[in-house]
């Protein structure tokens, strides 16, 4: 990826020649067509049949000795997952499941529709993501133990699916007509090693770099520090008179409450 030093309209360029790993969909999912491939692709079926298993193990023996256990079978996990998702989607992940059950118009009817009430609690009394019997004596190096495994093996399917990358986002978005404005971590690979911070650049001064529609920007606020951001708003070099800051960052200051408002919004479905 090159970045000029210039708009990229000028004649001038100032180019970087660092190669990055390319971010966004993998050769595994950048065939995904339906909700339900992607969806299996974080959660495979590998992670449900653990989660089956330990489940089913828990559920053995919580059962009365004289009753034949009718163990949890695949379909009714998904559908029990399923319903988690619609309950948060809705709005509803607090409320009593009474209400969700109950013959209402003001309640969805799915609910009822995919299974009873009562097997519902019973897979959630029951719901496991490890084997129990071998917990205690994993949670002494490892206090999360009890969803350590496939916690682990999730994270490993995020890598698998998806490159993380500021860059081809602002692209995807622009598709859209939406502009981004927003900061980078540092260890992006994107980053040309001239806007990292070093001793030897002064407080107060910014770099610009440009590619297309985008803008890169490190401003240095104080020593051995920088802070960088990207934007597909912006397009020139221009600063703050006032505070010497670059307008990208004056105008991210103005809006990064919208951050908060995202997070409110993913805290209300969870």
């Amino acid at each position: 990826m090159t970045w000029s030093s210039m708009p990229h309209h000028s004649n001038n360029t100032n180019c970087s020649n660092d190669t990055i790993e390319k971010a966004g969909l993998t050769e595994i999912t950048e065939h995904v067509s339906s909700i339900e491939d992607a969806f299996i692709y974080f959660m495979s079926e590998k992670i449900l049949q653990k989660i089956l298993i330990y489940s089913n193990m828990e559920y053995t023996r919580n059962i009365n000795s004289n009753e034949k256990p009718a163990e949890i079978t695949m379909i009714e996990l998904k559908a029990f997952t399923g319903l988690l998702l619609l309950a948060g989607l809705l709005g509803k992940s607090k409320t009593n499941l009474k209400c969700l059950w109950r013959r209402s118009p003001l309640e969805s009817p799915i609910f009822k529709a995919v299974m009873s009430r009562s097997r519902f609690e019973e897979i959630m009394s029951c719901l496991r993501f490890d084997d129990k019997t071998t917990r205690e004596e994993r949670k002494r190096t490892d206090k999360y133990a009890a969803i350590r495994e496939i916690w682990s093996d999730f994270q490993n399917n995020l890598t698998m699916c998806y490159t993380p990358g500021a860059v081809p986002l602002a692209k995807e978005l622009q598709k859209k007509n939406l502009t981004l404005t927003g900061t980078l971590r540092k260890n992006k690979p994107e980053i040309p090693i001239e806007f990292q911070s070093n001793k030897n650049r002064e407080v107060g001064s910014s770099l610009f770099g440009f590619q297309d529609d985008l803008t890169f920007v490190s401003f240095v606020p104080k020593p051995n520090k920088a802070v960088l951001l990207l934007s597909s708003k912006h397009h020139d070099t221009r600063v703050d008179a006032k505070t010497g800051k670059p307008m990208i960052i004056m105008d991210y200051n103005k809006t990064k409450g919208a951050v908060d408002t995202v997070d409110q919004m993913c805290h209300k479905y969870t």
